[in-house]
């Protein structure tokens, strides 16, 4: 399996931000990603995992970046074969319940490229901080094809998902962890429906089961997650004064201790550096470009 850098990854989401920035005109108070919201969301509850995140502060604007941690290096080096089968079968799930266009049939028969995305840019506000951030979405359910935005359009964000059978019901996950880490990837993006693919031990999808985020009944681990990560938001705002050029601010959070770190770093050349150069010099150019 042929993997993204990390580097790629940041380079991909800054592109998507910065055509955003100049097509929306907006001036966001935090830049970032869904998977780093998605960490936020669920470390009130997160007892293993533990995240990096770094801020970098540009034109009054803060951009927030994960950063894997040692732990998850590891877990990520050490995966059993069988787990990077579950992962393989998820793919090849999208592929036989994904078109390109709403009047084709899926193409099975296509070499499984785990490298294709499709992204959206989304804006959203935490209290009174307005988000842009970008999220990998795995399909639209839509009668019409949909080739710039989806703004406006009579369609349905979905996420798919392979899970054993017995492990899920009509409400979602029977493991309530797990149910969690699923609401917290959908709602950064407003996703209501998640299409499930129950299989078996062997990778076989024997049904398609659609479950609503709506039916998971967990209201109040659900507010206290938007707490803490409003909260964040604020505490980060505080923290982070700073401009890109000087440095940047490292944030740890160790689920054992109950504590996050902060780290502030000044050296350029650090491996925690994502704010480049292309980045910044474009939307110097549009700035100077509106005077």
């Amino acid at each position: 399996m042929v993997s993204f850098r990390l580097v790629d990854i940041i380079n991909i989401i800054l592109i998507l931000i910065i055509l955003t920035i100049m097509i929306v005109r907006i001036q966001p108070q935090f830049v970032t990603y869904r998977g780093t919201l998605k960490s936020l969301l669920i470390t009130p509850h997160d007892q293993y995992d533990g995240w990096i995140i770094c801020a970098s502060k540009f034109k009054d604007t803060i951009y927030l970046c994960s950063f894997d941690t040692e732990e998850k290096k590891q877990k990520e080096l050490t995966k059993t074969d069988y787990q990077r089968l579950c992962s393989d079968w998820g793919f090849k799930f999208e592929k036989y319940m994904l078109t390109d266009t709403p009047d084709n049939e899926p193409n099975t028969s296509q070499c499984l490229n785990q490298n294709e995305e499709f992204c959206c840019v989304f804006k959203s506000k935490f209290g009174k901080d307005i988000l842009l951030y970008a999220a990998e979405i795995d399909g639209i359910c839509s009668k019409q094809i949909i080739e710039d935005t989806i703004v406006g359009k009579t369609c349905e964000l979905v996420e798919l998902k392979t899970i054993l059978g017995r492990s899920v019901s009509n409400n979602g996950p029977r493991n309530m962890y797990k149910k969690l880490l699923w609401w917290a990837q959908c709602y950064p993006a407003g996703i209501k429906k998640i299409v499930c693919g129950c299989k078996n031990t062997k990778g076989l999808v024997t049904e398609i089961k659609e479950v609503k985020t709506s039916t998971f009944y967990i209201k109040k681990t659900a507010n206290r997650s938007k707490s803490f990560c409003s909260g964040f938001l604020k505490e980060v705002k505080k923290i982070v004064r700073e401009d890109y050029d000087k440095c940047l601010y490292k944030f740890t959070y160790d689920p054992r201790k109950k504590t996050i770190t902060v780290d502030k770093i000044t050296n350029n050349k650090s491996e925690y550096m994502f704010l480049y150069p292309w980045y910044t010099d474009n939307i110097k150019t549009k700035y100077e470009n509106k005077k």
